[in-house]
């Protein structure tokens, strides 16, 4: 499974000194001074941009960074699926297995990232999201620019990010069913057109 945000991190976090001018223990004890070490990660962002001109991705690294300990190791894929699908949701994995496993069935481009509360499916971009929203009940978010909601095909309200322009939502294996794929499907197809 391709990690393109550990990936990405991991480059940016290596590049810092040269980008930055200072390397991360630097910027902790800059955050330090500032009294700022304790605050959200957010608000390193916008302090970073705005005090000393950092870049928003180099300042988002460095926010990120510094709320993590010295012998963090990020996650593998394996463990945030396992986490997302513990506990009260742990019935819910057998339906998202039959989505993940139709969505990485569409063809050998489609990817996805480590993200805490949903998988994002990506071919360019994302072009749909499999969330566990409730403890009985997973969102498959779509994007379909130009297309009507209608049926279970549903408006997106808080489902994967700002590109997710429907969802359809599932609550037993029996619903992940031929319409659910084809619609998959279709925003996969989608994503290939220049919109």
């Amino acid at each position: 499974m391709e990690d393109k945000k550990a990936d990405r991190l991991a480059k940016m976090t290596a590049s810092l000194q040269e980008k930055t001018g200072k390397d991360l223990a630097e910027w902790k004890v800059i955050l330090a001074e500032a009294g700022l070490l304790e605050t959200t990660p957010g608000q390193k962002v916008k302090w970073l941009k705005e005090t000393h001109g950092v870049t928003h991705g180099y300042a988002e690294v460095i926010g990120w960074m510094s709320v993590r300990p010295a012998d963090y190791e990020a996650p593998t894929f394996e463990a945030v699926i396992d986490a997302q699908y513990s506990g009260k949701k742990a019935p819910l994995r057998p339906i998202y297995e039959r989505l993940f496993a139709a969505a990485m069935a569409l063809g050998p481009d489609v990817k996805t990232e480590i993200c805490q509360g949903y998988v994002p499916l990506i071919r360019k971009r994302q072009f749909a999201v499999i969330q566990p929203s409730t403890l009985t009940r997973i969102d498959v978010g779509l994007r379909l620019p130009g297309i009507e909601p209608a049926g279970r095909l549903q408006p997106s309200k808080g489902v994967g990010g700002g590109s997710i322009t429907h969802k359809i939502a599932i609550t037993s294996i029996e619903e992940a069913d031929e319409e659910v794929l084809g619609w998959l499907k279709r925003a996969y197809e989608l994503e290939a057109v220049k919109l």
